[in-house]
Parts: structure tokens; sequence; C-alpha cells
């Protein structure tokens, strides 16, 4: 099963780089198969259930088959602790051992911690992944808002150059639209620049090979199912949470590990038995009354302890100090949680208010850029104070873009601690 777990990887790393278009859903479901960090957990997760499978080992009747033959000269001696025999069979089982019964209690409750563990990798995955996938179609409306206004401003380049060759404009302004465009070129390869990072991280997050990008698709975006109120998204997220479920595990599993230690000085009861195919050459009929070539041996084995010592009560104590400090982390976990939703919360109404401020803002700014065009149609407004209008709407738009981001943002952390992520993608 190990192996069919890292082929994702392999696969992954010897594809050749290239950038990858993909819609939210299929770039979250391949970071669930892809990512590094989640097929690490699942291995965890998978160590942790073969070691139920080692611990309950003894509980299980097992069947040895061999042979001890052996020559006897004078009283048959025995051979490994055995009389020499042609074929000898055994077989043992633990019915009674509530020590190591604890164990394999414990060893359950470890493995249920480690699933619990990659469910909650899962989530910081996903959670990253929108995130990601937001901030790179954000910034790549911004990028061509960027290039639209670096094109906007060169166009108002030559048709003022154009102008003041034609003794109608100042050289100054000239060289206000050179300063224009300037910082339009500037602009649009800074969020270039801020694309092409944002597609590189989503690529590693999902799991692609280093140098590979993922741009992200036009498509609707999901709808986020967001809670009633705020008590009522601190109450999903404390249950839906899956670090505080490892750590209720881990404490549950500390305290098998307690008992266990504890159970050290109760009886022990083994199921035994043994079969032995008897020679005629080992002197037996020379020593022993009867004798019988076939040989069975059925019984139990009642092991009492009277003084074991004092490691199983130490090991006990252990446990237990270590189950204390499990239960103060989860306290502190159930503390941290409840406080980032909250301000999870306060973030999606301040970021609501902001993008609704930036909206009419944009309102603002097109509606003035209609009335200069059309003041302009009619000879009443000349073509720097046109150009100036639509850079701000251009700026606007830019800010918009950001406060819708903002609110994105704010809404992924909030259903994400939630847990209702992957509720929207359905």
């Amino acid at each position: 099963m190990l192996p069919r777990l890292l082929l994702p990887v392999l696969f992954a790393a010897l594809a050749p780089a290239e950038i990858h278009h993909l819609g939210l859903k299929e770039s979250v479901d391949l970071a669930l198969k892809l990512n590094p960090d989640i097929l690490l957990a699942r291995l965890d997760a998978e160590i942790a259930a073969q070691q139920v499978r080692v611990v309950h080992d003894p509980f299980l009747p097992k069947l040895y088959a061999g042979s001890g033959l052996a020559y006897s000269s004078g009283f048959p001696l025995s051979v490994e602790g055995s009389v020499p025999s042609v074929v000898r069979a055994s077989s043992v089982a633990t019915l009674i051992n509530r020590e190591q019964h604890y164990l394999v209690e414990q060893a359950k409750e470890t493995a249920k911690g480690a699933g619990l563990e990659t469910q909650s990798r899962q989530d910081l995955i996903v959670r990253r992944v929108f995130q990601l996938y937001f901030a790179a179609g954000r910034a790549g409306r911004s990028a061509s808002m960027g290039r639209r206004q670096a094109d906007s401003a060169r166009k108002a380049l030559e048709i003022i150059s154009e102008r003041v060759r034609g003794g109608r404009e100042l050289p100054l302004e000239e060289k206000k639209a050179q300063l224009d465009l300037a910082r339009s070129n500037q602009r649009a390869n800074g969020l270039e620049a801020e694309r092409a990072l944002a597609e590189t991280l989503l690529a590693a997050v999902v799991g692609f090979a280093p140098g590979d990008l993922l741009r992200p698709i036009e498509e609707n975006k999901p709808s986020f199912i967001i809670p009633e109120s705020e008590q009522a998204a601190v109450e999903a997220a404390l249950r839906s949470n899956h670090e505080i479920g490892r750590l209720e595990s881990d404490v549950r599993a500390k305290g098998f590990q307690a008992e266990s230690g504890r159970a050290g000085k109760l009886p022990r009861l083994d199921l035994l038995g043994e079969y032995a195919l008897l020679a005629r050459f080992n002197n037996y009929e020379d020593f022993f009354k009867g004798f019988k070539r076939h040989n069975v041996q059925l019984g139990v084995s009642f092991v009492l302890p009277i003084f074991g010592g004092k490691a199983g009560e130490a090991k006990a104590a252990q446990a237990e100090a270590e189950a204390g400090k499990l239960r103060l982390r989860l306290d502190s976990a159930r503390r941290r949680i409840a406080t980032e939703v909250r301000q999870a919360w306060l973030d999606v109404k301040k970021a609501e208010g902001g993008r609704e401020v930036s909206r009419l803002e944009l309102d603002v700014a097109r509606d003035n850029l209609g009335v200069l065009l059309a003041r302009y149609e009619e000879g009443r407004a000349g073509l720097r104070e046109v150009e100036q209008a639509r850079l701000v709407e251009n700026e606007k738009w830019l800010q918009y873009y950001d406060a819708e981001h903002a609110l994105d943002r704010a809404r992924i952390e909030l259903v994400g601690l939630a847990g209702g992520l992957l509720a929207t993608l359905r």
C-alpha cells in the first residue's frame, strides 16, 4: 500500500514544467492526491494502523512446525528444550493479558489520532489552495487591468506627442505623459510578477513539479456557506476541528497507556499446545516403561505477578503526566480556535464594508469618466483630463479587486475554520 501512496509524487516529479489551467475543484482534488504534506500524513496514518496489528498479534493463535531429529546414544537428551522428534508442532495464543490489551487500545486510539491528523492536514491544504487560487485569480485580473492601463497611457502619449509637434500642447504635457506611461509600465510589470508568484505558489501547494504554474480559469465563484451568527461559527469550528479531535484521541491513548502500566500486576493466561512424532532410534524404550510415537500436549500457562518492581507504576505516572500536558494543549487549542473564529467573523464584516465602499468609488469614477468623455466630444474637456479620469477608473478597478479579494480571503478563513470549505465545491 505504501508504494501506491508515493506514485503521485513520482509522476509529479518526472513531469515537465508547464502552465496548468484548472478550476478550483480540480485544483483541490489534485492537492488531496499530490500534496507532499498530505501524503506524509497518510503514510504516518498507515504506520499507526499497522502498529495496531503488531500489538494485537499476541492474542492471535500461532502454529509453528519443524523437526528436532537427532540420534541418541544413552539417555535421550533434549534438543532446544524439547525431546528429539521427527516432526514437532507447537501452538500458542494469549487468552488474558490486560497489560497487552490496554496497549492494543492505545494503538487503536493512536491510529485514530493519526487519521484525524491526516484530515487536519487536508483541511489546512484545502484552505491554502482556496486562498492561493483566489489570490492568483485576483492577480490575473489586476495584471490584465495593469496592461490595459499601460496601453491607454501609451496611446495618450502618442496623441499628446503629436499635439506637441503640432504646437497645440506644451512640451511639459509630453513629459507628464511619459511619466504616466513609465508609472503604468512599472505597475503592470509588478502585477505580472505578483501573478507569476501566486501561480507558482499555487502549483507548489497542489503538488506540481517545481517551476510549474497553475493558472485559474474563469468560472463562477463557489457559494460560501457562512454560519448564521458568530456563536454558531464558533460552535461549528469546535465541533468539526480535527486538531481538537486528534488531541482528544491522544489524551485517551495516554489513558490506556497508564492503565497498561498498572495492569502489569494482573494475572496472565496463555493457551499452549504441542505435538511431537518421536523416532525409535532415540533409546526411549530403554529408559521409559511406555513409549508412543505420537504425543500431544494441551494446556494453559498461568502467571501471577507477585513482585514486579516499580516500573509499571512509573510508566503509568509518566502517561498520566503526559495526558495532563495534552489536556492543557487541548484547552489552549479550543480557546485559540474560538478566538480565531471570532476574529475571522469580524474580518468578514469589515471586508464586506470595504468592498461596498470600493464599489461605490468605482461607480463614481466610471460616471466621472463618462461625463468627461461626453464633454471631450463636445470640445469642452481636454484629452489630458480624460486620460487622468481613465487612470483613476483603472486605479479604482484595482482597488475594487483588492477589496473583493480581501472579502474572499476573510470568508475562506471563516468557512475553513468552521469546516465547510469542501462543502462549497459540491
